[in-house]
């Protein structure tokens, strides 16, 4: 029996210089995915450079590894977009693990799919995962609205599927 579909909702919030993430964001609700934008010597001006989860240390202690190893020595500021998950169910403790699965899933789809330049290990493979979409809400800047694995779940590439009209 082939797996349901699983919708992984983001609010976006931001920009954010990159220094205040990092003295402000340790909540309890700091938690998620992030994206990081500045200058790229090929690309230009405000591009995507690279994707990443805060999964089990909030945004402002994840942030601050990206600072001291190459937000700070870059041409120009680096501004993050910070993605916090969310649905119509209380994430609970006990529901902690189905949590990181999904900041995880949803981190590897938006890093194949928008393909950074700093995230070069995620844009080589895509390893399989469950149907997933993920849909991007509110301030999600340059990425796309929805996402999905349905590329990889769709029947085409069997036996079983014919162009309609065809016997």
């Amino acid at each position: 029996m082939a797996e349901s579909l699983e919708v992984i909702e983001i609010a976006w919030d931001g920009p954010f210089p990159v220094e205040d993430v990092v003295s402000r964001m340790h909540g309890a609700a700091d938690y998620g995915v992030y994206q990081l934008y500045g200058t790229h010597s090929v690309h230009g001006a405000d591009v995507l450079l690279y994707i990443g989860k805060a999964q089990d240390r909030p945004f402002g202690e994840r942030l601050r590894e990206h600072q001291y190893e190459w937000t700070e020595w870059e041409a120009s500021g680096v501004t993050a977009y910070l993605g916090r998950l969310g649905g119509t169910t209380v994430m609970t403790e006990d529901r902690w693990p189905e949590w990181e699965d999904k900041i995880a899933r949803a981190e590897r789809l938006l890093i194949y799919f928008c393909s950074p330049p700093y995230n070069s290990k995620g844009v080589k493979t895509f390893s399989p995962m469950r149907p997933t979409i993920v849909v991007n809400h509110k301030r999600r800047h340059r990425l796309p609205q929805e996402i999905s694995t349905l590329l990889w779940t769709t029947s085409i590439g069997t036996a079983a599927w014919k162009v309609f009209g065809s016997n």
